[in-house]
């Protein structure tokens, strides 16, 4: 049996013996004995509860939530260029027929001569006197930088266009290109002459045989 058992059988006791007292004549104080035992018990039950452990809640940590990065999304769009239709890239059109003189042609230096160019349409547009042939790049050799159409050409229909030169006093090959452009100034049809510019010693020189007689 524990201390605090025990405790609790001291007023029982009391209650037992008291009845056996106040037969006679006694001079016990019923009220004192009372007191007396509820003041036994009250210590005894102070003095437990000050040797009896109380259980502490242990106090749990509290997690601190970790933040969640924010991540913000930025999304770039680049426009895209749009194709814009030219009209001379689609719809103008040309064909080669021929020329009146043959590339590779030798000319000796300061010559004058005219070069022809017969161009057909294979187009939907028409060509008007707002076309023209014009120098790109090469050898110029003296020729004017655009020569313009004399005439309207229609679809399957061809134009003869010509440029006069000169050769320069280089030796040599001489190439120039040009093209054909549209009424919006684009080229839509390049082309080229060349020819090779020589000495002319050379060129009409007639050559010496000698004979040397055999001993």
């Amino acid at each position: 049996m524990t201390k605090t058992n025990w405790i609790w059988l001291i007023p029982i006791v009391l209650l037992a013996i008291l009845p056996a007292c106040s037969g006679g004549e006694s001079t016990i104080d019923t009220f004192a004995i009372y007191t007396a035992a509820a003041n036994t018990v009250q210590a005894e039950l102070t003095n437990a509860a000050v040797l009896t452990p109380s259980s502490t809640a242990t106090e749990m940590p509290t997690e601190t939530p970790t933040p969640t990065p924010e991540f913000t999304a930025t999304l770039e769009f680049s426009p895209t260029p749009q194709a814009t239709a030219t009209t001379g890239q689609l719809l103008d059109m040309a064909d080669f027929v021929g020329q009146s003189v043959a590339d590779q042609t030798t000319f000796t230096p300061g010559t004058a001569f005219r070069v022809v160019w017969t161009l057909r349409n294979v187009g939907p547009t028409e060509w008007t006197n707002l076309y023209s042939i014009k120098f790109l790049s090469g050898d110029q050799m003296s020729a004017a930088a655009a020569v313009p159409l004399t005439q309207n050409v229609k679809y399957n229909e061809s134009a003869e266009v010509g440029v006069d030169f000169i050769t320069p006093a280089t030796l040599g090959a001489k190439t120039s290109n040009w093209c054909l452009y549209n009424a919006s100034n684009q080229c839509f049809y390049p082309f080229f002459i060349q020819i090779v510019v020589v000495d002319a010693s050379a060129s009409t020189a007639t050559p010496t045989i000698t004979i040397t007689p055999t001993p």
